[in-house]
């Protein structure tokens, strides 16, 4: 007594966060959102089509997903693969089995160390998609058999 009755303080930095994403989403809507996430995604998808040895997981019609991607890129790791993008392109990823080991066996990556993941966001643009495209294109260029 009377430590047990004290409420302690209110979450104010969490309800000031979620009031102003309720903001954010009145002023561009969600329909918005999903819409400028197919565009990232579908740019994403045609952008890798030439990029030899580039392997994208998962649907390949972006009406059907997010703008979030595995890859793999023949002859590299997941983590060399995100290694070499932060370093040589400013481009953070995660690689590895994700939190989700079952969803790795299912698509025959758990042996082979995960994929890399690509996260295109609201505050993303079609530019950084491209830079993004043009980063895996050069890797693969480099990695490529002779």
């Amino acid at each position: 007594m009377p430590d047990k009755f004290e409420s302690g303080s209110h979450n104010a930095i969490g309800l000031a966060g979620l009031n102003a994403a309720l903001e954010y989403l009145e002023r561009e809507t969600v329909a918005r959102r999903r819409e400028h996430d197919h565009e990232l995604a579908a740019a994403f998808i045609e952008g890798c089509r030439n990029v030899e040895g580039l392997t994208i997981y998962g649907p390949t019609d972006p009406l059907e997903r997010v703008a979030v991607f595995s890859v793999r890129l023949e002859g590299l790791e997941p983590g060399e693969l995100a290694a070499l993008l932060e370093t040589e392109f400013g481009i953070l990823t995660r690689p590895g089995i994700h939190c989700a080991p079952l969803a790795h066996r299912t698509i025959g990556t758990d042996s082979l160390g995960g994929t890399t993941r690509l996260s295109f966001g609201a505050y993303n643009t079609l530019p950084d998609v491209r830079r993004c495209i043009d980063a895996l294109a050069k890797l693969a260029a480099i990695d490529a058999p002779a």
